[in-house]
C-alpha cells in the first residue's frame, strides 16, 4: 500500500467570515505537511445588472480572508473562477493535482447538513475532500475511518493512513528511510484491520 502525500492543498471558499475555519484548516495542513496551498473562490458569470464579475475585487477579498486566517499569502496561489462552483472547483483540483480539497459546509440550512455546492464537490471530485465547520487542531491525535470492508472503502483507508503519516500521528512515526516507511504503513494497516480479517482468525 503506497501512501499519498499532501503536496497540493486546495481550499474552496466563499468570500465571507464563515469560510475562515476551512481556510485556517487548509493553511495549517499545508504548513504541517510542507505542501503548497491553493485558494479558490467561484463567482457568478454575471451579476444582476448583466455585467461581468469583478475578479480583481474578488481576489482582494480572498487575499484578505487568507490574511485573517494566518495563511502565508505570498506563498498561496489565489484563483478566482467563473461559472458553476462545483464544476469549477473539481476542474481546478485536477489541474493543480490537488491531494485534498478543503471546504466549508457552504451555507448549511440544518446542523450537520451540507450545502448544494459542498455536496456536489464531495460527491464528484476525484481528490479526497475535507469538510470543515470548526477549527482543526494539529497534530491530529486520532483519525476515524468508517469502512464497510468493500474494495471501494480501501480508498478511504488509504487516505486516512496517508493523512496520519503526513500529519505525524503518534502511532505512525516519521520514518528515517523509505524501507521503514513501507514497514510502518504495513503495521498501521494491520492494526486497523478488523480481527475477523487478520491472518489465522478467519472463519
Amino acid at each position: 500500500m503506497r501512501l499519498l502525500k499532501l503536496r497540493n492543498i486546495l481550499v474552496a471558499t466563499e468570500l465571507d467570515d464563515a469560510a475562515l475555519p476551512a481556510v485556517v484548516a487548509a493553511s495549517r495542513l499545508a504548513a504541517a505537511a510542507g505542501g503548497s496551498l491553493h485558494a479558490v473562490s467561484v463567482v457568478s458569470s454575471h451579476d444582476q445588472r448583466g455585467d461581468g464579475p469583478d475578479t480583481t475585487e474578488a481576489k482582494a477579498a480572498l487575499a484578505a480572508i487568507l490574511d485573517r486566517a494566518g495563511a502565508q499569502t505570498d506563498d498561496t496561489k489565489i484563483h478566482v473562477l467563473e461559472g458553476d462552483a462545483a464544476f469549477a472547483i473539481g476542474s481546478l483540483a485536477r489541474r493543480v493535482h490537488a491531494d485534498v480539497i478543503v471546504l466549508g459546509p457552504h451555507r448549511e440550512r440544518q446542523p450537520g447538513a451540507l450545502g448544494t455546492t459542498a455536496l456536489a464537490v464531495v460527491t464528484n471530485a476525484s481528490s479526497p475532500c475535507m469538510v470543515v465547520s470548526t477549527p482543526i487542531r494539529l497534530p491530529l491525535r486520532r483519525v476515524l475511518v468508517p469502512i464497510d470492508l468493500s474494495d471501494t472503502a480501501r480508498g478511504a483507508l488509504l487516505v486516512g493512513l496517508s493523512w496520519a503519516s503526513a500529519l505525524r500521528l503518534p502511532w505512525l512515526p516519521r520514518p528515517s528511510s523509505p524501507g521503514r516507511s513501507r514497514a510502518a504503513a504495513a503495521r498501521a494497516a494491520r492494526s486497523l484491520r478488523p480481527a475477523s480479517l487478520r491472518p489465522g482468525r478467519r472463519r
